[in-house]
C-alpha cells in the first residue's frame, strides 16, 4: 500500500465515522459526497474498477438527491430505480469475477440509505452496506478499502445503539401493539 492509498484511507475513514453521526439528512449526504469521491480513487488506485464506478455513480446520485433532501422532500422512486439498475450494469460492465456483483448489493444499499427522510433508517441501510463492502474488500483482495469499510461497519453500529435506540425501540413497540 503507498503512502497516497494509506492518506486516503485515513482521511476516508474519519469521514465515514462524521458522516454516520449525522442527525440530519443533507448532512449525511455531503460527507457521503466527499467520502465516495475519496473512495472512487482509492478503488482505481488498487485497480478495482468496478467499485470505482460503483462509487462514481453514488457520487452522481447523492449530487441529484441532495436538493430533494434540503427541501425535505420525497425523492423519486422511479429515479431511485434507475440508479439501482445504473449500479448493476456498471458492476457488469466491469465484471472479472463473481465477488464484483457485490458491489452492485452494496450500492444498491447505498442507493437506499441516501433516499430516507430518517437518518435512522439511513444507518440500518449504511450498516447493510458496510458489510456487504466488506466482504467485496476480501474476496477481491481490496485491502486498502478494508479500513474504511470496517470503520462505517462499527461506526453504523455504534451510531445505531448511540442515536437511534429510542427510535427503533419505539417503532418495535408500536409493531408489537398492532399485534
Amino acid at each position: 500500500m503507498g503512502d497516497l492509498e494509506i492518506i486516503i484511507s485515513v482521511v476516508t475513514t474519519l469521514l465515514a465515522i462524521v458522516a454516520l453521526q449525522g442527525k440530519k439528512m443533507t448532512f449525511i449526504l455531503i460527507f457521503q459526497l466527499i467520502l465516495n469521491a475519496l473512495v472512487v480513487f482509492q478503488f482505481y488506485l488498487s485497480n478495482n474498477l468496478s467499485a470505482s464506478y460503483i462509487c462514481a455513480l453514488a457520487i452522481v446520485q447523492v449530487i441529484v438527491l441532495y436538493p430533494y433532501q434540503k427541501r425535505q422532500k420525497s425523492f423519486p422512486v422511479a429515479v431511485t430505480v434507475c440508479f439501482m439498475v445504473g449500479y448493476v450494469a456498471l458492476s457488469l460492465l466491469a465484471y472479472t469475477a463473481l465477488y464484483d456483483l457485490l458491489t452492485s448489493a452494496a450500492a444498491c444499499m447505498f442507493a437506499l440509505s441516501v433516499v430516507q427522510k430518517r437518518p435512522a433508517v439511513s444507518r440500518v441501510f449504511s450498516l447493510l452496506n458496510g458489510t456487504l463492502w466488506l466482504v467485496f474488500d476480501l474476496l477481491a483482495s481490496a485491502y486498502t478499502s478494508l479500513p474504511v469499510h470496517i470503520t462505517i461497519f462499527v461506526a453504523a453500529v455504534i451510531s445505531i445503539i448511540r442515536l437511534d435506540r429510542g427510535y427503533w425501540c419505539e417503532k418495535f413497540q408500536r409493531k408489537t401493539e398492532e399485534k
